[in-house]
């Protein structure tokens, strides 16, 4: 997780909320940074630390903000709906972990300005950053542009 003091969001789907819950926990328990993660996921059967995810929130004092996306219910999240999540906060740390066309749609809604190649998760903000890419998880350079 980069040390700066910019939001951080976090597109999520299925296990790929593994890595990115135990970065959440250090983010808000070592710095002030605001989280937005949105967390699709088949059916609400599926919801891995449901309870564990609604407490953290519960406890960090605003700065995580949680939005359970259900494809069974929504269909499957759009670009569209990536770039509204997004909205004005450019200058964030993005990062993406799931099943790969989930990730190439999330890439599509924040492109451009954000562009990367490959991975699992994958923080989108700017060249100097790594990406975890292990089958769902390995780091690897970022390519790209951000605030």
């Amino acid at each position: 997780m980069a040390e700066r003091d910019t939001p951080i969001v976090a597109f999520v789907g299925g296990s790929g909320i593994t890595p990115v819950y135990s970065n959440a926990k250090a983010a808000l328990a070592t710095t002030e940074r605001p989280i937005q993660l949105v967390y699709a996921n088949r059916d609400l059967r599926s919801i891995i630390f449901s309870d564990a995810l609604a407490l953290l929130a519960e406890s960090s004092g605003g700065r995580l903000a949680v939005h359970h996306h259900i494809d069974g219910v929504s269909g499957f999240l759009s670009a569209a709906e990536c770039a509204t999540v997004v909205g004005d906060r450019a200058d964030a740390d993005f990062y993406v972990c799931g099943p790969g066309p989930f990730m190439d749609t999330v890439e599509a809604g924040l492109s451009p300005p954000f562009s990367c190649e490959g991975g699992s998760l994958r923080d989108l903000h700017g060249p100097d950053r790594e990406r975890l890419d292990h089958d769902e998880g390995q780091q690897r350079p970022v390519t790209g542009g951000g605030g």
